[in-house]
Order: structure tokens, then sequence, then C-alpha cells
């Protein structure tokens, strides 16, 4: 019983330091990194800031079970290009062509795991294809899947080879084994319902193909978003990147705030709120919203859904950083 206890208060802390980490790091992402003059502190920046997101995901992955994580609202479109930025700053002296579809595409998944996958198949494509040649990423939008496509023109995989990847756990790379391997890039894609495909010829070239399911954007569907925090960093970060892509949004600091307006907010607006305001409970706050009609009712939060779970009125659990 004493065991339980500690464990139980382990899982606590590891939720609370994940949940206040978030709201730096959300900021800290709204600044565009690319305008730092210095190509190897850009870098330094964005590694650094990688590995903070990190260090929150396994805090918070302490505190729950892998299939009952929270998926965010990811904008892979921006993922796939921040992903390209740095590849071209890591291989600056390579070729990467980009036919990078121009509709949104949004998919609930890890974006740090999503990430990482990308990431370690473009060095694999790198590192199998010499140095005229070139690397092509593209993206499109079919069935309500998002399909991404790295291609390269390298030594290619062979068809014994071929046939292990994604049923052992072989890496793309034999020689040094760097990289996630096929077989891990695979389980964590089939967790999101996607899928991942692999065509190569030896000495002609290799494509893999990424299919995620979409979903459909919150933003087309109200004229408001309305985000109930009183973090000024989180905020701050908010303001910026609504005001990037576009979204009509409404910030309240305070309960009080929000309901002395209510009645000046549509009734489709999509409200984001935040777990602890104060000591006041968001919950609290998103229950008082349903009672009056609302119902697109999120919370921007870093615990876990499980911690909403008994709240039917919840539509989702997001993290602190914007989904737009």
């Amino acid at each position: 019983m004493f065991d339980q206890k500690i464990e139980e208060e382990k899982i606590e802390l590891a939720n609370q330091v994940a949940h206040d980490i978030r709201s730096p790091l959300a900021a800290l992402e709204a600044i565009d990194l690319n305008q730092l003059p210095d190509i190897n502190n850009r870098r330094l920046a964005k590694d650094s800031l990688k590995r903070l997101k990190g260090i929150a995901e396994v805090l918070l992955e302490k505190g729950r079970a892998e299939n009952n994580e929270v998926l965010p609202e990811v904008n892979l479109n921006s993922l796939i290009n921040n992903v390209i930025e740095s590849k071209k700053i890591e291989f600056k002296n390579r070729k990467i062509e980009t036919k990078i579809t121009s509709q949104e595409g949004l998919a609930n998944i890890h974006e740090i795991k999503l990430e990482s996958i990308l990431s370690n198949l473009l060095t694999n494509a790198f590192e199998a294809s010499d140095m005229n040649s070139s690397i092509i990423v593209e993206s499109e939008i079919c069935n309500k899947n998002y399909i991404i496509r790295i291609s390269d023109h390298g030594k290619g995989i062979s068809a014994e080879l071929l046939a292990k990847l994604g049923k052992e756990k072989v890496s793309f790379d034999k020689t040094n084994g760097n990289g996630l391997g096929v077989y891990y890039a695979l389980q964590i894609i089939n967790s999101w319902g996607g899928a991942l495909e692999i065509k190569s010829q030896v000495n002609v070239g290799t494509t893999i193909k990424i299919s995620l399911p979409i979903t459909v954007n919150q933003h087309s569907q109200s004229s408001l978003s309305i985000l109930i925090d009183n973090d000024e960093l989180v905020c701050l970060t908010w303001e910026m990147k609504a005001k990037k892509a576009g979204i009509d949004l409404k910030i309240f600091r305070s309960s009080v705030e929000l309901f002395s307006n209510v009645g000046l907010l549509p009734i489709d607006a999509c409200f984001y709120i935040d777990s602890e305001l104060d000591n006041e409970k968001g919950e609290n706050i998103a229950q008082k919203l349903f009672s009056m009609g609302f119902l697109n009712l999120n919370m921007c939060t870093g615990y876990s859904k499980d911690k909403f779970a008994h709240l039917p009125f919840i539509k989702k659990v997001i993290n602190k950083s914007p989904p737009f």
C-alpha cells in the first residue's frame, strides 16, 4: 500500500512537471529560429528545443500507458518543411527537391516521433546516394490520407533485405545501424492508423511512402477560436501563431472575464481551456459552458486524457502548443 502511494505520487509529479514545462516550450517554438544569423547556433537551438520537448514527453508518458497517449492535431505541411530545413543545414552541400501539397494536412500523431522517422529516412537517403544526386520529398492528400514520399537514386535495397524490413528489427543502414529502423517506424505509424511502404531496386533507388489519416480542421467549422489561460507565455505564443495562420482568436485570462462576455460569443466557437486557472479547474469552466449550449470544448493541458475521461462533454485533450 505504501509502495503504491509512492508510485502514485511519482506519476503525479511527472505529470505536473510535464504540464509546467510545456508553457515555456510552446513560447520557444513560436520563435522563428531560422532567423538566427549563425547556422551552428540555429541548429544548436533547434536541437536543444527538441531535446526539451523529448524530456517533457518522457515525463508525461510515465503517467500514462502508450496506447492511451494523447495525440494532438499536427500540421503535417509545417512538420515536413521543418524537417527539410533542418536537413538542408545538416547536408548543406546536397540537393533536396520538394513538391509539398498546398492543401493543409492535419493528423493526430506524435510530432516528435514523426519528425524522428522522417529525419532518419532522409539521412538514410542521403547516405545511400552519391553527392551529385537529389533527394525528392513529395506530399499529397488522397482519399482522406496524407501521403509522404521520399525518393532517392541511390544504391537501393536488395530483395532479401526488403523482405525483412518491417518484420525484423533491422535498420536501413546495416553498416552502422543508425536510424529508427523500419520495424520501429512501421509500428509507430501503424499505431496512428497509417501505413508505410517501401519500393526499391538495387542500383536504381528507393521510394518510401507514408500514409496518415487526416482529421477535419476544427477552424474550418468555427468562426472563432477561444483560449482560456492565464499563462502570459502561452497567451503570447497563441497570439503569434493565430496571427500567422490567419485564425480569429480571442483570449480570456480568467473565468470572470470569460463569463462577463459569454453572451457575445458564437455558439460554434472552439474553446481551448487550461486545466489549471489559479484555484479554478478548467473542467468546471467547460462544464458550465456545456450547460449553456457550447459543444466545441477542448482541454489545453500537459495532462493525459485519462484525467478527463469521465467528462463526456470534453471533445479533445491537446497539449499547450497552438493547434493551428
